[in-house]
């Protein structure tokens, strides 16, 4: 922990495929991530900006994956689990996809301020245990659930320091900025963007799809419901489960939606519901659940068939 992986502009060789250096907007941007999890970093080590950690594609062909947290969430989603199996940065960078994980701007604790309070994370556990499909209440599991709860300390203790900014549906110009700058670096590259994500990434496929090769969203929230709104992109919404008990309905039927109008336009789209599939116990964090494996082989599956 604390390794220093910011160090400046110098982010590898060609060889890496690590090499886009330091972003105008102020991005900073990590070396290769030889050891993702040694290599995470404290609140106490982290700059006053965003950050993109690279992990390198084994094998080249594939176009790069760009990672996008939710809200109040980190890289460290995207970078190991609780229970320090391979997170979907490796996963995708072992099956060809060199790995852009961006830990965006919002999640940053400002110098100025170096002992924020306890409460400093937006979330705490009585807010999410059944928000995000870990059981009915803290600290009661479902029988089936996915998510490693067993390491639930590990979760909330990286679990970031957040900024002012937009909730779980508002649209973040300076979001979008961020993002923007990140694709053009590195992309056309898939975009995986996780629940509140959502907005920003819809907007920028939308604005730049010449950016983006395909979009994931993840239980996101924004999915478009007008054909004027969806990114001439190939699109795919992934779903966990307890959707209904936890107030997600009307969120599966918008990006079903969007899928619709997708399929539509021509482009190659699907929306993975896993409980529809005979795969149950899948939370709101399903590259972090013990099947996440397996998932990740999913989207990939789908997206060598699509693009």
């Amino acid at each position: 922990m604390g390794a220093d992986v910011t160090g400046g502009s110098d982010t590898g060789s060609e060889a890496t495929n690590c090499d886009y250096g330091e972003g105008p907007g102020g991005l900073t941007y990590s070396v290769q991530l030889d050891d993702p999890v040694a290599q995470l970093l404290t609140e106490a080590d982290r700059p006053d900006t965003g950050e993109v950690y690279c992990i390198t594609a084994s094998q080249g062909g594939s176009p790069p994956v760009v990672m996008v947290p939710g809200l109040g969430l980190s890289h460290y989603i995207y970078l190991t689990t609780p229970d320090r199996r391979d997170g979907w940065a490796s996963l995708f960078a072992a099956a060809g996809m060199t790995a852009h994980v961006l830990n965006p701007r919002r999640n940053i604790l400002p110098a100025d301020d170096p002992s924020p309070p306890d409460t400093a994370s937006i979330w705490l556990e009585d807010d999410f245990w059944d928000r995000w499909g870990f059981g009915p209440q803290p600290p009661d599991p479902y029988p089936d659930v996915r998510f490693p709860v067993a390491e639930m300390e590990d979760f909330t203790a990286h679990l970031p320091y957040y900024g002012p900014g937009p909730g779980g549906t508002g649209v973040s110009q300076s979001e979008v900025d961020e993002l923007t700058e990140l694709l053009e670096q590195v992309g056309p590259a898939v975009l995986v963007a996780h629940s509140a994500a959502g907005p920003a990434s819809f907007q920028v496929a939308l604005d730049r799809p010449e950016l983006v090769a395909a979009m994931v969203v993840l239980e996101p929230t924004g999915c478009p419901e007008e054909a004027a709104a969806v990114p001439d992109v190939p699109f795919l919404a992934v779903y966990g489960d307890y959707i209904a008990s936890r107030g997600q309905s009307g969120r599966m039927a918008a990006c079903q939606a969007t899928a619709d109008l997708a399929q539509a336009a021509g482009q190659p789209s699907d929306l993975f519901s896993y409980p529809a599939m005979d795969i149950f116990g899948n939370t709101h964090l399903l590259m972090q659940d013990d099947n996440n494996d397996e998932i990740a082989a999913d989207v990939i599956a789908w997206l060598e068939s699509s693009l």
